[in-house]
């Protein structure tokens, strides 16, 4: 079966959905199915075509639609799988015209497949006014415009509540768990990580656990309570505590830190900064567990929660502030996960850190999970 893929950017690191896009794109290819992956609003114009995996092509906004209707052309897909994210589209997430100018660039008879992993903003009760009264109705248009323009034979969403808000307009959207965004550590990412560590002073100079963050700290992720209760939890042990911080942390990042030191007394808050993924796959590999920024509703659309799992380690959730019409309270859904609880001394942290299993692959097991869906999907009209 041959797939091509659209997105809008596709560096490496630069973006998450071209991420997803890439090691999805991988796994396919290493389960014998050819591939395509084209970004259609990249920062540069570039072909990356190896020989053991998906021909990946990053074109600049003016290079495009000429280039990539020829590559779509040349390739002839039996499925085109658009990555769909809005503000990846249009700065104010309002791309009007995008279904209509993507379906424009490959009309031949071939199936379409849409990737919904975010839709529109305004949904959650405590969002601002002006996302619920402006943007919420302006976006939710633009998502039944470009349904109805790309006319996708097969939709697929990442969270139960975009489900739901997908069967609002119509359309059924089956679960596609996203892959963790990280490779498995190498040897010489995980002996690198031993040596940062022990400079760091945290191998070798008495027991002290770690717990990591990954990726973009939202001003609304506020771990001060879990985090002073695995400390003191730690302390009773007669271990130390330390925090790796690690990757992008996003504007609100180093307030967010600075909150932890003052929220957790004993906690040490190490800032690692932007790494090589595996060197990161490699420091989250030994810690204890992950802890992840994203609500819990909205958990399926964490690729960096999903990075931890793949890692195999359990994930304390300490936002549980997302709620609309299309959600009940969200429950866990994988036996690493757990919500920290408004109670914190209710928290049993020798048997939340006993729930780590070994390491898996889950871009193979998505990636057949999709070529599943897609043979069994309708015929091309």
């Amino acid at each position: 079966m041959r797939v091509a893929f659209l997105c809008s950017r596709l560096g490496p690191g630069q973006d998450g959905v071209g991420d997803y896009v890439r090691r999805l794109a991988s796994a396919l290819v290493a389960q014998g199915h050819p591939v395509l992956a084209l970004a259609l609003r990249d920062t540069r114009t570039t072909i990356e075509d190896p020989v053991a995996g998906p021909r990946i092509g990053r074109f600049h906004a003016a290079d495009t639609p000429d280039r990539a209707s020829r590559e779509l052309a040349d390739f002839a897909p039996d499925w085109i799988s658009l990555q769909w994210v809005p503000y990846g589209w249009h700065p104010r997430g309002l791309p009007w015209t995008t279904g209509r100018r993507l379906a424009a660039l490959h009309p031949a008879a071939c199936r379409r497949h849409l990737m919904a992993h975010e839709l529109w903003v305004g949904e959650n009760r405590g969002a601002p006014p002006l996302d619920r009264r402006l943007w919420r109705p302006l976006q939710r248009l633009v998502t039944k415009r470009l349904i109805r323009a790309w006319h996708p034979a097969l939709v697929h969403t990442s969270t139960p509540v975009y489900a739901a808000m997908l069967a609002d307009l119509g359309r059924s959207a089956p679960l596609l768990p996203l892959p963790g965004n990280l490779p498995a550590p190498a040897p010489d990412d995980s002996a690198w990580a031993l040596s940062w560590l022990r400079d760091h002073g945290l191998v070798g100079k008495g027991p002290v656990a770690l717990a990591g963050v990954f990726g973009t700290l939202h001003r609304e992720w506020e771990p001060g309570a879990a985090l002073r209760s695995w400390t003191e939890h730690n302390q009773a042990a007669g271990e130390g505590s330390a925090l790796l911080a690690l990757g992008r942390l996003g504007p609100d990042g180093e307030a967010r830190l600075d909150a932890l030191r003052a929220a957790a007394p004993g906690l040490a808050v190490i800032r690692g900064g932007e790494l090589p993924a595996g060197r990161v796959a490699a420091l989250l590999a030994r810690c204890a567990f992950g802890l992840a920024t994203s609500p819990l509703a909205l958990l399926g659309k964490s690729g960096t929660a999903a990075a931890c799992l793949d890692l195999g380690l359990p994930v304390l959730v300490t936002r549980d502030d997302w709620r609309s019409a299309f959600c009940a309270p969200a429950l866990v859904q994988d036996p690493l996960v757990r919500l920290f609880p408004t109670a914190p001394a209710s928290f049993v942290w020798p048997e939340f850190l006993a729930l780590r299993r070994a390491a898996r692959d889950s871009a193979a097991e998505t990636a057949r999970a999709f070529a599943t869906a897609l043979a069994a999907g309708p015929a091309p009209t």
